[in-house]
């Protein structure tokens, strides 16, 4: 097991040949690869070890008409393909 100071030292080890996997989420390394400069399609993405929901917190003063509203231009990105657009300009 090896510890790095942050994700670019931990991509370059990885795509070095010098760990031979990176515990971590496969959305993070995919983009610490790729802005290393890096091939993000050399990276192999193992089997899940499991998974967590996010939520996005507010104060309790946060309208709830526009957290309705987030929710449904969440969905409608989701729908029309926008949302991975976005993330693919990041990973890939």
């Amino acid at each position: 097991m090896q510890s790095t100071p942050d994700t670019a030292t931990a991509a370059r080890l990885l795509t070095g040949g010098r760990v031979d996997a990176w515990f971590t989420l496969s959305q993070r390394v995919l983009h610490a690869v790729k802005s290393e400069g890096l091939d993000p399609s050399t990276i192999v993405i193992g089997t899940p070890v499991g998974s967590l929901r996010l939520w996005l917190a507010s104060n309790a003063e946060f309208d709830p008409e526009v957290a309705t509203k987030l929710a449904q231009a969440f969905e409608e990105m989701k729908a029309d393909g926008s949302y991975e657009a976005i993330v693919s300009a990041y990973l890939n």
